[in-house]
Parts: C-alpha cells; structure tokens; sequence
C-alpha cells in the first residue's frame, strides 16, 4: 500500500500537548499518511510541532475537550464525570461539521476523553478506533474504574487498537474487535559494507529520553499533569569530561553494539542555559572511556528503576569490570529520586562526590538528551527496568532496532519486543541481583553480546516502523469498507 495516498476519509484527534513517546506515534502516523487529516483539540507544542511539518496543511484545531483527571477515587470519578461528559458533547458537536466538510469517515482516538467524543460521534454516523497505549493505570483495571473504562469503550468505539498483547489483555472484554500493532521503530542508520554504521540518521528516528507519558484509561496520568519539554530539559549540565579506566584495566574501548566510533562524541550538544553557559551538572556530554559503556534512559522516577541499573553496575565494578552507566532522562530538578541515585551512586563507590563531578565517575546524570537515538552507537547494553508494567516501550523498539542489547523488565508489553537469551535478557522488576548477573554474564562473553546486537538489529522487521503504519493503515481501510 502507498501511505503517502492513504488516509481519505480518514481523521485523528490529538491534544495540543501531547507529549513523547505518543506524541512520536502521531507524528509518524501524520508524516506517513498523505491524505489524512489531522485535528488538535487544543493548543500546546505538539500542535505547533504538526502544523509545522511538511503535513501541516491537513492538521487543523478545534479546541474541545483534550484531557480529564479523574484523580482521587471511585468517589471523584463519578462527580467529574458529568461536567466531562457535557464537554464531551460539546465537542462533538463542534467536530462534526469539520468533520464532513473534509468526507471523514473513520476517527482515530487516542485517549478517554476522545474516546468519550467518539460516543457522540458514532451517533453521528462516524466509525471511531481507540488507539490503546496503555492499560489502566494501577488500580483501575479492577472494579468500578475497569467497568467504566470498558463502558466508555463499548459506547464511544467500534474497534479497538492496543499497542500489545499485554494491553489488549485487560480490554478484551469491553466488547470491542481489538487488534494488536505494537510500536515501531526504523533503523537509525544504514549499516555501510563492514555491517557498520554510516551515521545517517532516519527521518523518523527523533527520540527523547525523559518525556512522561499517560495512561489509557481511568485513573492514569492526565496531559494537565505533564510538564512541558522546557522542563524536561532543566537540568544540571556541565563541560564535557571523559571517564577513565581503572589501573590495570584496558584502555582501548571496544567496539559498541558492532558500530564503529574513530572517536569519543563530541560536547557539542550539551543543554545550555539561557545565557548560553553550560549549566552547572553531571552531564558531561561526550562518551566514556569505559571498556564497556551502559545507558538506562527513561523518567527520573523510582518507577522507572534506574536504581536497579546503578546496583547492577556497581556489582560488576565490583567483579573487576570496566564498566559506566548513563542515565538519561529528567526533570534534575528538586528530584528527590535524582539525590537518592546519587547517593547510591556514591555509596558504591561510582561517584567521588554528589555535587561536583569527576573525570573518575562511573555513574553520570545526563538529564534530557535531544540526540538520544544518534549516541545509542556509543553503548554496549541498554538497561530498561521499570518497575510496574511497561506498555509497549518506544524506546525498547528504538534500542533494539540500533543493536543495542537489553537488561529488561520480565513484565508487560516488553517481553513481546525482547526476545530472551536472543535480543537481551529478561530479569525480575525491581530485581538488582537478576539485573547484575545478567550484566556480568554479558561482561564474561563478549561475542555473546555482538550476537545479541546483531539479532536485535536484525530481528526487528515484523516490529519496525514500517510495519506498524502498513498495519494501521489496513485497519483503516477495513473500517471505511465496513
């Protein structure tokens, strides 16, 4: 199928603020589909973002009803609810004439507020599909909040799209046809004649590390509630510095998930403040001399586990490995989680001093990285551990795709993406003894390692962008035929 022609008929309704890693999967889908419309329920950066793009004649606003807390309980949800419902109304209402101004047939939601417009606007004679990127948050996939949610689902859909299995599972008795398209991600660089990369990146392969993402559902976390990019961006940052090997260690780094590198990454691309000078941090920017280089890279949040990547880390230090870690992610300011991995950081002996940074650090902070995809090359194993399940990460697909290994969660969606002992290795959440001897057990065998980079590279076809928008693109044409 031609993407650039498909999408007659066919509209999705995003909010203005939408944040990584949904708002990735919306702009893929806009970029791709040439003939689809696109209309943002209110203002915010990812609509000046769509409106800018090469697509952004065919992405219009309509201010609505974009997000809904219910935080607080059975008890807050049903008395927000009403207000939500008459906004929900309201909307709908002001959509429909767009609507059928531009022969829209088929609307693509993708959270309940949206999913809430969509009961109006099946009355209306419209197909809806909701777009499920999560579950319900903790708690809400039980009781009174899960019957609301599939309440909200048997009324305001006529299929439903889960990101994996994991999700699907706990919306399978809403009522609605669900089909599976999980995340994607395209290779960030062509591999060149040596099976190496040519360092170009993919127009697609734009990623953010530290950007929070909401919940499907009921009780999940609201746009309202997300801070805005600038913030993500605050952090502590400093002039580049590079880690050193311990005496009696190699000197020569090896080579990264089979990609070549003449040399360490440039600081170049450090944050800088609004004066212009690097702010004072722990992010020096450019790669390590670590034998074997490691990056945990998500919220800074305990959830998100990168405590379990500073333990695993220190257990291999402590074997006699030459090995360092990269958080990336924010916010770094007034985190208390952020002093809480310092600490154990330097607990362990991978951090001389929480304030100041030191050439010796084998644990660095480096907050939001814009270029996060391009310095993937620059690592050996990824760490992804969070705690609760994750969806369908993002940046797992984007991780493997560039052949980076991974120590992951054995829990929600991201078992479907790594395949154990194959692509990576799957270990308990919140488990820093299963995630050391996973990581040691790379360290010991080398070429076990290459080979996992080279079989996440290589396997990654069935789950690759390319594939996720022929998938969503067939599931519209199914819905416009019916």
């Amino acid at each position: 199928m031609d993407l650039t022609s498909h999408g007659d008929g066919v509209a999705m309704l995003v909010t203005g603020a939408e944040v990584y890693g949904v708002a990735a999967v919306q702009r893929h889908l806009v970029e791709a589909f040439g003939r689809m419309h696109t209309i943002s329920l209110g203002p915010g950066g990812h609509f000046d973002d769509l409106r800018a793009s090469p697509a952004g004649d065919r992405v219009h606003r309509v201010d609505g009803l974009s997000s809904w807390s219910a935080d607080g309980g059975a008890v807050s949800v049903a008395a927000s609810m009403p207000a939500m419902i008459r906004d929900a109304r309201r909307t709908a209402r002001a959509l429909v004439p767009e609507l059928q101004a531009r022969n829209i047939r088929v609307v693509h939601v993708h959270w309940l507020p949206q999913a809430v417009v969509g009961t109006f606007l099946r009355r209306a004679g419209f197909t809806v599909v909701w777009h499920l990127h999560n579950s319900s948050a903790p708690g809400a996939s039980a009781g009174a909040r899960r019957r609301v949610n599939h309440k909200i689902a048997a009324r305001g859909c006529d299929h439903l799209l889960a990101v994996s299995e994991y999700v699907a599972d706990s919306w399978r008795q809403a009522g609605p046809d669900i089909t599976v398209i999980h995340n994607g991600a395209e290779p960030l660089a062509e591999a060149n004649d040596h099976g190496q990369s040519g360092g170009v990146e993919s127009p697609t392969a734009r990623s953010v590390a530290g950007a929070p993402t909401r919940s499907a559902g009921i009780g999940g976390e609201d746009a309202a509630s997300a801070k805005p990019p600038d913030v993500e961006r605050a952090g502590r940052q400093s002039e580049a510095m590079v880690l050193r090997p311990e005496p009696g260690s190699s000197s020569t780094p090896v080579e990264p998930n089979a990609v070549g590198s003449a040399g360490p990454t440039t600081a170049a691309g450090a944050s800088k403040g609004e004066n212009g000078e690097r702010q004072k941090g722990r992010d020096p920017m450019g790669r390590t001399d670590a034998a074997i280089r490691c990056l945990s890279a998500g919220r800074l949040e305990p959830d998100k586990g990168h405590h379990v990547a500073i333990g695993a880390v220190a257990a291999a230090v402590e074997r006699g490995f030459d090995v360092a870690l990269d958080i990336a992610g924010g916010p770094m300011v007034e985190s208390p989680y952020v002093k809480a991995l310092l600490a154990q950081a330097q607990s362990a002996g991978l951090v001389a001093d929480v304030e100041i940074p030191s050439p010796t650090d084998r644990v660095r902070l480096l907050g939001h990285v814009e270029d996060l995809r391009a310095r993937h090359r620059d690592y050996h194993v990824g760490f992804q551990n969070r705690l609760s399940p994750e969806p369908c990460s993002v940046w797992v697909a984007e991780a493997l795709v560039d052949g980076l290994p991974l120590i992951a969660s054995a829990n929600g969606g991201t078992p479907e993406l790594v395949d154990d002992g194959t692509t990576g290795l799957l270990v308990k959440p919140d488990s820093i003894d299963e995630a050391a001897a996973a990581l040691i057990s790379l360290l010991e065998n080398p070429k076990r390692r290459t080979a996992m980079a080279d079989e996440a590279r290589a396997n990654q076809a069935e789950r690759s962008l390319a594939t996720q928008l022929q998938k969503t693109a067939e599931l519209h044409q199914r819905l416009l035929r019916q």
